[in-house]
């Protein structure tokens, strides 16, 4: 006589299911949770190389800083910040300048790469060298360059211009400009209204990617991770000393 197979029967397998549903719908927000907070703190890292770049850069310029603002003005050197900063960590690391949690991230600069070096110049003025294009998503403020007199270029400032560098935001992770659509750097005066909880604009998500913030990278060198009303705060709390800078 053969054994007596036992099964599940039909509610048993249900309460099972039932279970597993219950046990998913606890741990999925926190695996979420886990997973925006690793994107974030690549983010940051990303942001903590691109400054590393920056201060090797201003050490090699008498302590200027790399040109952030519009690279359609980037003065006699030609060089953009993204370029400055490969060149003076003397490597290029193409996600450095994405955020992973962007899912369309700002595509459209190209620059021209030979697998060692790169350059908004063609390398000895040949202008069929080969070229890449590639997101640049972090955003430098518009005033780390100024217009000094009787000049038509802007001229990055320097490190030491600013009064209170720990409170100076240097670059917001935003793949365009927070309130309109220039995309290369962003206006203090534009982020003003971000400190108004009820302000809503197509923009404002750009600060809520992770757990409802984003990252700032502050001239001082740290990054922090703000909500939009914070970075409106620090915009309008903006101080202005006698050349200009805050």
């Amino acid at each position: 006589m053969s054994p007596t197979r036992r099964a599940f029967t039909l509610i048993e397998l249900l309460v099972v299911i039932s279970i597993i549903a219950l046990l998913l719908t606890i741990l999925l927000p926190s695996l979420k949770s886990a997973y925006e907070a690793g994107q974030s703190a690549v983010c940051m890292a990303n942001m903590d190389s691109i400054f590393a770049g920056a201060f090797l850069h201003a050490q090699d310029n008498e302590d200027y800083l790399p040109h952030f603002a519009y690279y359609a003005s980037v003065g006699p050197s030609g060089e953009w910040w993204v370029t400055q900063v490969a060149q003076a960590i003397d490597q290029f690391e193409r996600d450095i300048y994405a955020c992973p949690a962007d899912a369309s991230p700002h595509i459209g600069t190209t620059f021209y790469y030979t697998g060692s070096t790169i350059s908004m110049n063609p390398p000895g003025g040949n202008l069929s060298a080969p070229q890449t294009l590639f997101p640049v998503e972090y955003r430098g403020h518009c005033d780390l360059v100024w217009d000094p007199p009787y000049t038509t270029a802007l001229e990055p400032r320097k490190f030491l211009d600013w009064m209170r560098p720990e409170v100076a935001i240097m670059m917001l992770e935003t793949r365009a400009h927070p309130l309109s659509n220039t995309g290369v750097c962003f206006d203090l005066d534009h982020l003003i209204p971000l400190q108004d909880p009820t302000f809503r604009h197509t923009r404002h998500e750009e600060f809520e990617r992770h757990m409802g913030q984003s990252n700032v990278l502050f001239i001082d060198g740290h990054v922090d991770s703000l909500v939009a009303t914070e970075v409106g705060r620090l915009a309008a709390n903006a101080e202005i000393v006698a050349n200009g800078t805050w």
